[in-house]
C-alpha cells in the first residue's frame, strides 16, 4: 500500500497517457500541455516523481552538484540518454588491457563530463519479496529507510506508525507502468546538504498508433525558460515529441530537517 499522493500520481499518469477517441480531443492531447503540466506542478507536491515509465511518458531524475551544474551549457544537457536499468559499475579494461572498473556515466554524453548521483536503480529479480528498485545506498542510509514489501515502499516506523518516504508502483500492480516517488521534504534536505539539484529528464512521445516522424513533415522547436527546457517535434496534427530537462533546486537554504 502506498502513499495516497503516489496513487494520485499513479492515476493521473494513466489520465494523461489515455488517447481520446474524439479528434478534437486528441488534437488538445498531443499539445503535451498535460504533461508538461505534470511535471511543473509536481514542484509544488510533497510527492516528487524520480522515476516514471508508461507508454507515452518517460521521466527519470539524477542528483548533480550546483557547481557542476554552473559550468555546463543549457543546451548541453538535452543531450542525455540511457535508462535507469544500466548498472552504476562495471568490470572493464584500460588501454594496456588491465583490469579496471567503469562507472557509470551512460544517461549523459559522455563530452560533457557530468557528475551526477543515481537515485533509483532498476535491477529486477521478478522474485516476490524483492524490492522492483534499489535505491542510491547513500541516500537510503541518511534517511534511514528500509523496504517493506507491504507497504511497497520504503520508509521507516515513526512512533505512530510506519512512513512512506520512497513509494513504489511495480508494473505487475499496474500493467506497463512504472513510478518512483521521493518524499520532498527529506530530498530537500539532502540537496541541501549536499549543495545538489535534482535534473529531471523527460520525453512525451503522443502518437494515435505508430510514430509517423520518419513518413511525414515534421516540425522542431526548441522551448527554454530557467528551469524547463525541451526539444519540440511536431508532425502535423498527428503526433508530438516533448524531450528536454527539469531544474528542481531546493527551496531553503538551512540543513536543518
Amino acid at each position: 500500500m502506498t502513499s495516497q499522493e503516489h496513487d494520485e500520481i499513479v492515476k493521473h499518469i494513466i489520465q494523461l497517457d489515455t488517447i481520446p477517441k474524439d479528434p478534437s480531443k486528441y488534437v488538445n492531447w498531443i499539445s503535451a500541455t498535460g504533461h508538461l503540466e505534470l511535471l511543473q506542478n509536481n514542484t509544488k507536491e510533497d510527492e516528487l516523481i524520480i522515476f516514471a515509465t508508461y507508454p507515452h511518458t518517460f521521466i527519470q531524475a539524477v542528483v548533480v552538484s550546483e557547481h557542476n551544474l554552473q559550468n555546463l551549457e543549457r543546451d548541453a544537457l538535452l543531450k542525455w540518454s540511457g535508462n535507469m536499468s544500466t548498472p552504476c559499475a562495471k568490470y572493464g579494461t584500460d588501454k594496456e588491457g588491465n583490469s579496471q572498473i567503469d562507472y557509470n556515466t551512460s544517461l549523459w554524453d559522455e563530452a560533457l563530463q557530468i557528475n551526477y548521483k543515481q537515485l533509483v536503480f532498476d535491477r529486477q529479480h521478478k522474485v516476490s519479496g524483492v524490492e522492483p528498485y534499489e535505491i542510491l545506498q547513500e541516500y537510503s542510509h541518511l534517511a534511514g529507510i528500509h523496504w517493506n514489501p507491504e507497504q511497497h515502499a520504503y520508509g521507516y516506523f515513526n512512533e505512530l506508525a510506519w512512513e512512506d518516504i520512497v513509494s513504489v508502483t511495480h508494473d505487475n500492480d499496474t500493467p506497463d507502468l512504472d513510478l518512483v516517488t521521493f518524499k520532498w521534504q527529506q530530498l530537500e534536505r539532502y540537496l541541501v546538504a549536499s549543495n545538489s539539484v535534482l535534473i529531471r529528464t523527460f520525453e512525451f512521445t503522443l502518437y494515435q498508433s505508430e510514430w509517423p516522424i520518419d513518413s511525414s513533415p515534421k516540425t522542431e522547436t526548441v522551448h527554454k525558460d530557467e528551469n524547463l527546457f525541451y526539444h519540440d517535434t511536431t508532425v502535423d496534427d498527428k503526433a508530438r515529441r516533448c524531450r528536454g530537462v527539469q531544474i528542481i533546486r531546493p527551496s531553503r537554504s538551512d540543513h536543518h530537517s
